[in-house]
């Protein structure tokens, strides 16, 4: 479990704090409101989705203090008042209980094997608990209208000239992308949701048909996870069954070669010339 799941867990398994107060160190932890739990980041700089997954589990405003290295001005964007700034000091606070990101204690709910409430999937990645976290908070009225920002680690394909190969689908690592034939029309669809940008689709797609236009953004795909980027007209080989984009002919480029060279060659991959088949040149 990584280190926002854990924490996401501790909350909760208790009763949800009314504040997270995130601190850039490791403490001790400034005066704050009661009702608050500190959570030191030991450096590291939280992400967007470390506040979406604690407001979507039950706390009411996740506070700043000038240590957390946090990009406030976007955290500010999407969460409206849900996210402050720490102020000065009053009398009736206290320092709050602190909790260190990465060393978050077991709940003794997980030790005695008792269910774990939680509005999230615990067991999925960060990036798909932001998205479902912004989801929740957009349909509780607690992400503004415009909201949310930040980029999703996910891209935004650009595909022309597909030839319904079904290459990418297969190289994707994380299932982002569905092809789809019916009768006379493939259609490819890419999940956003689901893409990490790994690059494997643009960097083996033979035909060369796919790009990225850049990185998407946490309001794009919670509004609209799923893009549809290339329709072909395609037929079926009679001869391989492999589906091909349709030409004059009935037979897949593959087969249509290979009746056109019958001495045992092949195209090589980029489907430019014939090479012999036993290394001769």
């Amino acid at each position: 479990m990584d280190p926002v799941a854990a924490l996401v867990e501790y909350v909760a398994c208790g009763d949800a704090p009314r504040r997270v107060l995130l601190i850039g160190g490791d403490g001790p932890a400034p005066r704050a409101p009661r009702g608050t739990l500190a959570v030191g980041l030991a450096g590291t700089t939280a992400r967007v989705g470390l506040a979406a997954q604690l407001l979507a589990t039950g706390v009411d405003q996740v506070l700043l203090d000038e240590t957390a290295s946090t990009g406030a001005d976007l955290w500010h964007q999407t969460f409206g008042d849900a996210v402050a700034t720490l102020g000065p000091p009053r009398p009736t606070w206290r320092r709050p209980a602190l909790v260190l990101l990465g060393q978050t204690p077991v709940p003794r709910r997980v030790l005695l094997g008792l269910p774990v409430r939680s509005a999230l999937d615990l067991s999925r990645d960060d990036t798909d608990r932001t998205v479902a976290a912004l989801a929740l908070l957009r349909a509780r009225g607690r992400v503004p209208a415009d909201g949310p920002a930040g980029e999703h680690p996910g891209s935004c394909l650009v595909v022309g000239g597909c030839t319904a190969c079904g290459v990418c689908v297969r190289a994707c690592p994380t299932g982002a992308l569905d092809l789809v034939h019916d009768a006379t029309t493939s259609v490819l669809t890419h999940h956003t949701d689901r893409c990490r940008s790994t690059g494997a689709c643009m960097d083996l797609c033979p035909a060369g048909a796919i790009t990225s236009s850049g990185p998407a953004t946490f309001g794009a795909v919670v509004d609209d996870p799923t893009t549809v980027v290339a329709t072909c007209t395609t037929t079926t080989c009679p001869r391989c069954g492999a589906r091909h984009v349709a030409n004059p002919g009935s037979l897949c480029p593959v087969c249509d070669f290979r009746r056109t060279h019958v001495f045992g060659t092949h195209l090589d991959v980029a489907g430019t010339r014939a090479a012999p088949a036993f290394g001769t040149t």
